[in-house]
């Protein structure tokens, strides 16, 4: 996606420091209820599944996700970036990192059983674990 304002780039990226920017030349514009895909790995990707026709496919690295659409240049020439949303997703299994109630409250079946996250309601708040459950892959439906 390329900011019509900025002529810069969006950009997803993660704690680990990964980035993905969208290519600034093929501008990815979504129509209404288009998906996007971030896969880990493409090859393994294609090797078990198919999308549907038009479905754009990325490679993504990071289990952490924020989306961030350019900003202003700093003084010394440097793009900044702002947050639009962001998903800190886990596999169900790491009650230390959320200590405060005990238990990490993300869906577990999706941690390599062959099962994928989906969202319960688009609308709602995407940072929020009950708002996803472990469900069968249907990638780009």
């Amino acid at each position: 996606m390329c900011d019509l304002a900025t002529n810069a780039p969006w950009k997803f990226a993660d704690d680990g420091g990964f980035e993905l920017f969208f290519p600034v030349g093929s501008a990815v514009i979504m129509a209404n209820g288009e998906h996007i895909l971030l896969v880990k790995n493409l090859t393994a990707f294609y090797s078990e599944f198919s999308a549907p026709s038009g479905t754009r496919i990325f490679e993504w690295g990071g289990e952490n996700i924020e989306l961030s659409m350019p900003g202003d240049v700093n003084g010394f020439g440097v793009r900044q970036y702002i947050r639009i949303d962001r998903i800190n997703y886990s596999d169900g299994s790491h009650p230390l990192d959320f200590a405060s109630i005990g238990v990490d409250p993300w869906p577990i079946e999706a941690d390599g059983s062959g099962k994928s996250l989906r969202r319960v309601t688009n609308s709602n708040y995407d940072n929020d674990p009950i708002n996803w459950q472990s469900a069968n892959p249907t990638p780009g439906l």
